[in-house]
């Protein structure tokens, strides 16, 4: 997991597999990074190529997170499977899927990009 911060968005970078020990790093990396402030919560999934129930409760939090604060999670180009997965857990309608840090900066500007939700 690596985390940068874009001026109106936190990003984290996910490699690998998310399953227990990944999710475990991703929820200590959320809880020190991550401010009470923080609305839009980007996760870049180009390099997840699976995740786990471990790794869906992970994400579980977050959209939690993003909800009290009237914001949203995103999940930047994530791979077919793993879309696959968060619609299987029936959470890809709380999930934004995006395909460019540009979607992700006209989201947070108000625009509503083409999203490809039906994938």
């Amino acid at each position: 997991v690596e985390f940068c911060r874009d001026d109106d968005f936190a990003i984290f970078k996910l490699y690998g597999d998310l399953e227990v020990n990944g999710a475990q790093s991703l929820r200590n990396n959320f809880a020190l990074n991550i401010d009470d402030k923080d609305r839009f919560l980007v996760f870049d999934a180009s390099e997840m190529p699976y995740l786990n129930s471990t790794g869906i409760g992970a994400f579980l939090a977050f959209i939690k997170h993003a909800q009290d604060r009237d914001g949203k999670l995103i999940l930047l180009n994530a791979q077919d499977k793993v879309k696959n997965i968060f619609k299987i857990a029936s959470l890809d309608q709380y999930i934004l899927f995006l395909e460019s840090l540009d979607d992700v900066k006209n989201v947070v500007a108000g625009e509503n990009p083409e999203t490809n939700q039906d994938d």
